[in-house]
């Protein structure tokens, strides 16, 4: 379920969050009523996690005599956060965005999810500590990346991603424990063997908002969502996305 996290940059509770997807991944969310959360070594970017050239320039400063401990203990401390932190990204605007639509529409068969905030950390309901956060879009040359948290280097990415206007789900995932102290101290865990993602429950009523499909979609497409979102029970309204609209001269 979802915990606030003080470190972590957020948005305002009433900002309209979108999520793209093909058919086959909105008929997983409507039987599932799930959302899937990926490990970060396993996104697009390879630069996720990564701090940069400025961080490295810095360090010998930042950390002084205990700079080369730090040195030789932050790669290892790289691979455990990219290995063990999952992510669920989301479009922050308050309205479409064709470039989102060009990247997941497929053949006009694509689907957008429309909710708030609010609404999504509300309808999250598993078990797994889920967090917050807007992505920021730095320049690596000459940005400092704040360190000391796992989660801090997943909240900023290059420049020439900002088309993303990222708003982020994120969670550390660790072994469950099977004994423990009477301080609750972790004695014997599960081997620490990371799955590929992870499902977060969802209360699907209460995060959506609206459904859009494609610009590009036809009739019979718009009429098969429609007719997907009935037979699962629910009264959303089905929207031709506002980019197929008429242009007026």
């Amino acid at each position: 379920m979802y915990e606030s996290h003080s470190d972590l940059p957020d948005i305002d509770e009433a900002t309209p969050l979108w999520r793209y997807m093909d058919l086959p991944r909105f008929v997983d969310l409507l039987q599932s009523r799930e959302l899937h959360l990926a490990r970060a070594d396993k996104m697009q970017d390879r630069w996720e996690g990564a701090y940069g050239p400025t961080n490295a320039a810095m360090r010998p400063q930042v950390y002084g005599e205990h700079f080369d401990a730090m040195q030789e203990q932050l790669p290892k401390v790289a691979v455990h956060a990219r290995t063990h932190i999952f992510l669920n990204c989301w479009y922050a605007s308050d309205c479409e965005s064709a470039a989102m639509w060009s990247i997941y529409d497929r053949e006009g068969r694509g689907v957008a999810v429309r909710t708030t905030k609010q609404r999504l950390l509300k309808s999250l309901t598993g078990s797994n500590r889920v967090h917050g956060a807007t992505v920021q879009y730095v320049d690596y040359s000459n940005h400092w990346i704040p360190e000391g948290n796992l989660f801090n280097p997943f909240l900023f990415k290059r420049r020439s991603f900002e088309h993303e206007r990222e708003y982020r789900l994120l969670t550390l995932w660790s072994p469950k424990a099977i004994r423990v102290d009477e301080h609750n101290t972790v004695i014997e865990a599960e081997p620490d063997n990371p799955p590929i993602g992870l499902r977060e429950t969802i209360d699907l009523t209460e995060m959506v908002d609206q459904i859009f499909v494609s610009p590009e979609a036809s009739g019979w497409f718009h009429r098969v969502v429609q007719q997907l979102v009935k037979d699962y029970g629910h009264s959303w309204a089905v929207q031709h996305s506002d980019l197929s609209s008429d242009p007026i001269y």
